[in-house]
């Protein structure tokens, strides 16, 4: 795409950037998110998209992605990475403990 935002998952983060270029525009930490919602608005359902809100544990939106294609898979797939890197940090924060002084 040449303009609008395109959405990119890392093992740390989602992040919001402009379509052209290398802006960033916006990341959440995986660890931040406590809910991932779906909403389809009218139209969206022809393209099998919808808007995806990644959600906080204080139920505040902490960001919004607009019109993601598969939106479900992709839901899964945040969620997964999430767990995912919670799973990571509670092991290390172990192996941390473990430690001698």
């Amino acid at each position: 795409r040449l303009f609008g935002e395109r959405y990119t998952l890392t093992n740390r983060s989602v992040q919001r950037w402009k379509a052209l270029g290398n802006s960033l525009i916006k990341q959440v930490p995986l660890t931040d998110i406590a809910r991932v919602e779906i909403r389809q608005q009218p139209g969206q359902a022809f393209y099998t998209a919808a808007d995806v809100y990644l959600v906080g544990r204080d139920g505040d939106t902490l960001l919004l992605l607009e019109g993601v294609s598969r939106a479900d898979i992709f839901r899964e797939t945040i969620l997964k990475a999430r767990d995912a890197r919670l799973q990571t940090e509670a092991a290390m924060s172990m192996i941390q403990a473990r430690k001698p002084a």
